[in-house]
């Protein structure tokens, strides 16, 4: 359970830059995968899908990046479908929440530089909780937590883990320097108000009124194992999606929140 296929298609192209294998060279099976799906074009791409689909436990992580590669090219404008949502529902019959589980596990560990022999032992379940915290230096740690607690279990220990990263930072004031300076940053008007955003949520969960602190604590996470891509305006990331979609990923984040749309 959750070994990596066997066949491997060689890329056209090389998006991500994955380093080629070499006879000197002893590369782990999930860089051999990104290097090969990263290549698929449409046609291989969603013909590959439906055999990963009846053995998913097995090629989750290489139906994971196969569908990502779908996203990104969207493909599903040219197949007739209004959304990748609808897309996978309709053509290819998985569930959007699941698939994008898939689409998360591999672009955490692409990006984490773990290699597939250290979680390759845990179903997509386990794995799709701790991707998002683990690194090179923490799998281990992570893996065995997972072999030895229920999903449930394992969900409630890394919503845990990610609250003490912030918790447990130096963000007290006496820790402060007696000297301040001042930092410019210009921004658009939508990053201004994510970056108060952040800076408002992180005043919570660090129990501190200061801008300043909540800041560092911020930074003092990521520095510590938090990822970052590209820095995107909240509404660079929802203009592309359908209001469905956004709509969807809202009732999931905040269940309690009732919200009436009306579409004209």
């Amino acid at each position: 359970m959750g070994a990596a296929p066997s066949e491997v298609l060689m890329p056209t192209s090389n998006k991500k830059k994955v380093k080629k294998p070499t006879k000197t060279t002893l590369v782990d099976e999930l860089e051999v995968l990104a290097h090969s799906v990263e290549g698929l074009d449409k046609e291989a791409a969603f013909a590959a899908i439906h055999p990963l689909l009846e053995s998913v436990d097995a090629t989750y992580i290489r139906l994971g990046g196969i569908l990502t590669v779908i996203r990104d090219h969207a493909w599903w404008h040219e197949e007739g479908y209004p959304t990748f949502k609808e897309l996978l529902e309709g053509k290819i019959g998985l569930k959007y929440r699941k698939a994008m589980y898939l689409v998360q596990i591999y672009e955490d560990l692409i990006n984490s530089g773990v290699t597939w022999g250290e979680v390759k032992s845990l179903g997509w379940c386990k794995l799709k909780e701790i991707s998002p915290v683990i690194t090179k230096d923490n799998v281990e740690e992570w893996v065995a937590k997972a072999q030895n607690l229920t999903v449930l279990q394992l969900r409630e220990v890394v919503s845990k883990f990610k609250a003490q990263v912030l918790e447990s930072t130096p963000v007290s004031p006496d820790t402060l320097s007696t000297t301040t300076t001042t930092l410019s940053i210009k921004c658009h008007e939508d990053q201004k108000s994510t970056i108060k955003q952040a800076i408002d949520k992180a005043k919570g969960e660090a129990h501190t009124e200061y801008d300043a602190v909540a800041l560092e604590a911020v930074c003092i996470n990521y520095l510590t194992g938090g990822k970052v891509t590209k820095p995107k305006s909240l509404k660079a990331v929802l203009e592309k999606y359908q209001p469905e979609e956004v709509l969807e990923a809202f009732g999931e984040l905040w269940p309690d929140i009732e919200v009436t749309v009306l579409m004209e």
